[in-house]
């Protein structure tokens, strides 16, 4: 499995939608890798699915991936078999990582401003009413001095 694909290239190649090649890569009739989280397939075998040389019949068990489901319900996967990664699919894959750190910190830092600007809009309702009985006071002041 020396040229690997992903599931979009590997989607328009087969002309099938990205969920429906993952279906296949998990059942095993296309040799595939699961790194990550994201699927590796091998080229030649997509090539050999759509010359219908790979039967579609029923599922056969996947001998690289194998899997199972945790205790609250998450897919986890077991790899049967290593394959050699490339260092581009090594550094992808690096990248990919870094890129979900990340997106995690955005969302963190997305939510920590969204609070910071709820906690300014009471700060400017306050102090806007804070204002208002200033004005108030001073007017009061006004009318009482003789």
């Amino acid at each position: 499995m020396n040229d690997l694909i992903g599931t979009s290239e590997a989607g328009r190649l087969l002309e099938l939608p990205q969920g429906y090649i993952m279906r296949l890569a998990r059942s095993g009739k296309i040799e595939a890798r699961k790194l990550e989280g994201i699927w590796f397939l091998s080229r030649l075998s997509v090539l050999q699915y759509k010359e219908g040389q790979v039967k579609d019949s029923t599922p056969a068990p996947n001998p690289i991936v194998r899997e199972t489901r945790s205790t609250n319900g998450h897919i986890l996967t077991h790899p049967q078999k290593q394959f050699p990664l490339t260092r581009a699919q090594v550094e992808f894959l690096q990248l990919a990582k870094e890129v979900r750190r990340i997106a995690t910190e955005i969302r963190q830092a997305t939510e920590e401003t969204r609070q910071s600007r709820v906690e300014l809009c009471h700060a400017t309702a306050e102090l806007h009413q804070m204002g208002m009985r200033l004005e108030e006071m001073f007017t009061l002041a006004k009318v009482a001095k003789p």
